[in-house]
């Protein structure tokens, strides 16, 4: 969960140029963060005080967004 968050981190500040992919990595993380909401870490991933997860959606189209979102839906851990 902390790795995918890094890696969101890594796109959010253009590292690494694919919204789409940082985005989804974020939403992985946050997804896998609220399972463990009460320890600290996880928490702070799902409240993402730098505020990655909106940088990258400010720099995206809603069909974008969409999409990080579909595949985080079809996303299986291998």
């Amino acid at each position: 969960m902390q790795s995918q968050y890094n890696l969101g981190t890594l796109y959010s500040n253009q590292y690494l140029d694919d919204n789409v992919e940082g985005l989804k990595w974020i939403l992985l993380s946050q997804k896998f963060a609220k399972k463990c909401s009460e320890e600290p870490l996880c928490n702070w991933v799902l409240q993402d005080p730098p505020g990655h997860r909106a940088m990258l959606e400010n720099r995206m189209t809603e069909k974008q967004i969409l999409k990080s979102h579909k595949e985080v839906d079809e996303w299986k851990s291998k």
